[in-house]
């Protein structure tokens, strides 16, 4: 029998708990002063690498959420000030790297097309919203004969999805656009979007479809079997099995809805939503790291032992845990995620010893081909970044004393 929603969060937190007392533990990882794994020169080059290699929406998308966190943490979801960013940027705020990304998506994005990219997925184009919405609301859009601005854009690309985008039976909004299918990358994608569309302009109804996009995937996609989600339902070309990069994608998105809707002016109003929202992260993150290997890796199915070793996954999923602690600690929640921190560690130490002398992170899974191994990943170096934000972030505000 599957549990009711309002007794998730109480559920889980016995899972952890079973965890904790059931694997050895490792010898703490989160020291009072921050181990420094990586050079500035070596994190430096992994953003270099992270901008030539990112071409799709959703590695535009990830790379730039990646620079909120890494390089302008205060404009990030995890930061003070992303609530109420300025009208006009001070000199001081430099964020043209993020910049970059979103002119050269609007003065590129060609007329008629309703999403912020031509795409032939409806989920991943809304990766780049919350940089988008950010532009509009602190920069002027570029100027071109032949560009939209970033307000028309936004509205293009919130209208498409909320109206025009196929759904699933349940409501889930199809992550593609030719057919009607489910994957757990979207929960990345586009309900952050809509979570901190919402926020901005106090939107409750458009913060409720982020959350609802969250539980209506999960309904179809967590595999109660094993505590993961499934990677593609409903359609031709479903993957059921349990790829990691998915849950990463799946555990990060929920977390960064989760950090929106808790620093909104309508937090109050979701206090059971964010209840769930804590609980539905907690489950994967529990869960993910009972498949890591001795050298601190997950493999690119966590749960086939066959697989091969993923260092990006590897490090989206760590990301995701020192998130989520975080959150933890500044709640108060007692939920224990001890022994998921010590994982993260050794995951955390795996990724930065699998960088090259060019800062490329090596044992990638091909993120245009997620069954098969691949060299270069520019949403694998993206994870990397945020690893180290989320780790530094966890260092300063959410390690228990």
């Amino acid at each position: 029998m599957i549990p009711s929603i309002a007794l998730l969060p109480t559920i889980i937190f016995f899972w952890c708990i079973r965890l904790v007392n059931t694997r050895p533990l490792l010898p703490r990882q989160d020291n009072a002063t921050p181990i420094q794994l990586l050079s500035s020169s070596q994190l430096a080059a992994v953003e270099a690498r992270m901008l030539e290699q990112s071409k799709g929406s959703w590695e535009l998308g990830t790379a730039t959420q990646s620079l909120f966190e890494f390089e302008y943490p205060s404009f990030s979801v995890y930061g003070d000030n992303f609530m109420a960013p300025p009208k006009s940027l001070p000199k001081s705020a430099d964020i043209s790297k993020v910049l970059q990304i979103t002119d050269q998506v609007l003065l590129t994005r060609p007329p008629g097309v309703l999403s912020f990219m031509p795409d032939q997925a409806a989920g991943d184009p809304p990766s780049l919203g919350v940089s988008m919405l950010f532009a509009n609301w602190t920069v002027r859009s570029p100027s071109s004969a032949n560009s939209s601005n970033y307000a028309s854009a936004i509205i293009d690309q919130l209208n498409y999805s909320l109206t025009r985008a196929p759904r699933a039976p349940n409501g889930a909004i199809s992550h593609r656009a030719d057919q009607v299918q489910l994957w757990a990358d979207s929960v990345y994608m586009l309900p952050p979007f809509l979570a901190y569309f919402g926020a901005l302009h106090n939107d409750e109804g458009v913060m409720r479809a982020a959350y609802d996009q969250v539980r209506l995937y999960r309904d179809l996609l967590f595999d109660g079997s094993v505590g993961l989600w499934r990677h593609i339902v409903l359609g031709n070309g479903e993957d059921l099995n349990h790829w990691a990069t998915g849950n990463g994608w799946a555990a990060a998105g929920i977390m960064r809805v989760l950090a929106t809707i808790k620093e909104s002016p309508l937090g109050s109003q979701f206090t059971t939503e964010q209840a769930n929202l804590e609980g539905w992260a907690l489950e994967v993150i529990c869960n993910v790291w009972k498949y890591q290997q001795q050298n601190g890796t997950l493999l690119n199915y966590a749960t086939d032992g066959t697989s091969f070793a993923d260092s990006a996954s590897t490090a989206l999923l760590a990301a995701a845990t020192y998130r989520l602690a975080t959150h933890l600690h500044t709640t108060g929640s007692k939920a224990d995620i001890d022994a998921a921190l010590v994982s993260a560690g050794r995951a955390r130490t795996l990724v930065s010893r699998s960088l090259d002398a060019d800062g490329w992170l090596q044992n990638v899974v091909d993120p245009w081909n997620f069954p098969l191994r691949g060299t270069r990943s520019a949403e694998g170096q993206a994870f990397v970044l945020s690893l180290e934000a989320a780790y530094r972030d966890y260092q300063s505000r959410g390690r228990r004393k």
